[in-house]
C-alpha cells in the first residue's frame, strides 16, 4: 500500500515518476515546523475551548523546537488572531486535525491532515489552514478531500464543502465539486497511483 499526503499531490501530479523516485532516494521527509505547531495548538483550542491551554501547548512546542524570534512572535500572534476570530465566528466544529485515508480500499491512498471539519446548515465543511490563490479549485486534492470527508463521516459528497483558511489574515474560501469532477479526480488519482506503484514496490 502507498499513501501520499494531499499537500504533496500537486507535485506528484506534475511528475509522478519524479515524485516516486524521490521517495526511493529518501526524499520527502519533513521536519516539525511552525505551521504544525500552530495547527496543533489550534486543535487544543477546539477540543477544550481554552485559549490558555492552546497557548501553553504552543509555548511547549516553542521551547522544544524553535529559536527564531521573528517566527516565534508571528506564530504567537497568529494563535491570538485565530482565537479572536473563533470566539466571534459562531461555528460548530465536528472535528479538528482529521487524518484522511481515501479511498479506504485499494493500494493507493490520499492521506494527510484536514485542519478542521465544521458542521453547517448545508452539511459539512472541510478546511485546510493554508494560504490560497484563485487557482485553488484546480488542485486535484480538493474534490478528493471532499470525497474523503464524505466517506469518513457518512455524508453524501454533495453535502460536503472544502476550502482554505489563511491564518495570516483569517480570510477564507470554500466550494464543492459536482459528480463529474469528482469522478474525473478519482480517475486521475488512480492513474497517478499506477505510475507511482510501478516504481515503488508495495509495502
Amino acid at each position: 500500500m502507498k499513501k501520499i499526503s494531499h499537500t504533496k499531490l500537486e507535485a506528484c501530479r506534475f511528475s509522478p515518476k519524479a515524485w516516486a523516485l524521490s521517495q526511493v532516494s529518501g526524499g520527502g521527509f519533513a521536519t516539525f515546523g511552525y505551521k504544525q505547531a500552530l495547527a496543533n495548538a489550534i486543535n487544543v483550542l477546539h477540543r477544550v475551548e481554552s485559549f490558555q491551554a492552546a497557548s501553553e501547548k504552543l509555548e511547549d512546542f516553542i521551547d522544544r523546537h524553535f529559536t527564531n524570534p521573528k517566527k516565534i512572535a508571528q506564530v504567537r500572534d497568529q494563535l491570538i488572531e485565530y482565537a479572536a476570530w473563533y470566539s466571534k465566528a459562531g461555528i460548530v466544529i465536528a472535528d479538528s486535525n482529521v487524518t484522511i485515508n481515501y479511498p479506504s480500499q485499494g493500494m493507493w491512498h490520499l492521506g494527510g491532515i484536514v485542519a478542521r471539519v465544521d458542521v453547517t446548515d448545508l452539511g459539512y465543511r472541510a478546511i485546510l489552514f493554508e494560504a490560497f490563490d484563485n487557482n485553488w479549485k484546480n488542485q486535484l486534492r480538493m474534490p478528493l478531500i471532499q470525497l474523503a470527508i464524505a466517506e469518513q463521516y457518512g455524508r453524501p459528497p454533495g453535502e460536503v464543502y472544502v476550502g482554505f483558511q489563511d491564518l495570516d489574515g483569517n480570510s477564507a474560501v470554500e466550494g464543492k465539486f459536482g459528480d463529474v469532477k469528482r469522478k474525473a479526480a478519482i480517475a486521475e488519482f488512480l492513474s497517478i497511483g499506477n505510475i507511482v506503484q510501478e516504481i515503488l514496490p508495495p509495502t
